[in-house]
């Protein structure tokens, strides 16, 4: 990796400790149309890291057999390469969010308020 830090990089090891694990869930003041709740939930973590990986292992052992790939390349403008590039662009993703996992993050100190 680049020794030039990503924005989101940056933040992300900013982070604030007491909130390592980076959910907020919050009740929305208006519900979607036809109902009467709604909730929002987001969360900033690298446990897709995980998920990435299965998706790769599987990718991987259905592209060496070269299976079901003919579906993909009848589509007018798919390629091989695209697929391969996908690949490898999941690779990255995966390497990112393994480095992001293992950074440190920085201590923010907040000012007082008086």
């Amino acid at each position: 990796f680049s020794t030039v830090q990503s924005p989101w990089k940056q933040w992300y090891q900013r982070r604030v400790r007491g909130n390592k694990d980076g959910w907020k869930t919050g009740l929305c003041w208006v519900a979607s149309c036809g109902l009467r709740h709604s909730v929002l939930s987001l969360s900033n973590s690298t446990a897709i890291r995980y998920t990435f990986e299965g998706l790769r292992e599987r990718f991987s052992r259905l592209y060496n057999r070269r299976a079901h790939l003919h579906h993909y390349l009848n589509v007018d403008g798919m390629e091989a390469e695209q697929v391969e590039a996908a690949y490898e662009s999941l690779n990255n993703q995966i390497a990112l969010y393994s480095e992001m996992e293992s950074a440190e993050p920085l201590d923010i100190v907040k000012p007082c308020v008086i």
